[in-house]
């Protein structure tokens, strides 16, 4: 930028940007919503640069927009079938818990288990 030009404003709602010496990079952070406490959720992200920062900044706030849990990128068929052995069936009888536990062990895992959702 030459001596005369001004940096131009960033567009509402873009989020801020501001370099951070300690990490040596450019951090961006957007409020995306409320708690139910009423504290702001701070998204956050980093770059060597300040597009950088402000571009992945963005797709973190489409992905939590979007309800995409973060880490879902590694979220596999085996381990959606595990928490839904563990969390999401109530009161189940034994005999039913055994058998969905056995189809899962010897049908599923073995076929299924590492694809990624």
């Amino acid at each position: 930028m030459s001596e005369g030009q001004k940096k131009s404003r960033r567009p509402r709602g873009e989020g801020g940007a501001y370099f951070n010496e300690k990490r040596g990079r450019y951090i961006a952070e957007k409020i995306v919503g409320y708690d139910g406490r009423g504290n702001p959720i701070r998204k956050t992200a980093s770059g060597t640069s300040e597009t950088a920062a402000l571009k992945s900044l963005r797709e973190r706030v489409r992905k939590y927009e979007a309800g995409i849990v973060q880490g879902a990128e590694r979220y596999t068929v085996g381990l959606a079938v595990e928490d839904w052995l563990k969390y999401g069936r109530t009161e189940v009888g034994a005999n039913t818990e055994r058998n969905n536990r056995d189809f899962y062990e010897h049908h599923i895992k073995p076929h299924l288990g590492g694809r990624r959702i």
